[in-house]
């Protein structure tokens, strides 16, 4: 169980980086002056993963749970940007 757990961290981890790099442009075009959402999202994830390094084979199932959650918390706030730029772009009726 410990190691699907790690591996579901490790994943998640991989899929935020790969979402955080394609809309990192589209993002930052849109998110207002002093806002840099993908940057946020990149330190929360390297924190996250550091945190893996240091203390995944000694944490609980409970431990990475948490850290999954707060990966795709970040992956749902990316979420809600791009959706925010889909709107900004589309054409006033």
């Amino acid at each position: 169980r410990h190691r699907q757990a790690m591996a579901g961290v490790l994943d998640a981890a991989d899929a935020l980086e790969s979402q955080l790099r394609a809309a990192r442009s589209e993002i930052e075009a849109v998110a207002g002056e002093g806002q840099d959402p993908v940057r946020e999202a990149m330190q929360e994830m390297l924190r996250q993963r550091l945190w893996l390094q240091q203390h995944g084979a000694r944490a609980s199932l409970r431990e990475l749970d948490s850290v999954r959650n707060s990966i795709e918390q970040a992956s749902r706030r990316i979420d809600h940007q791009l959706l925010q730029v889909e709107r900004a772009r589309a054409p006033l009726h």
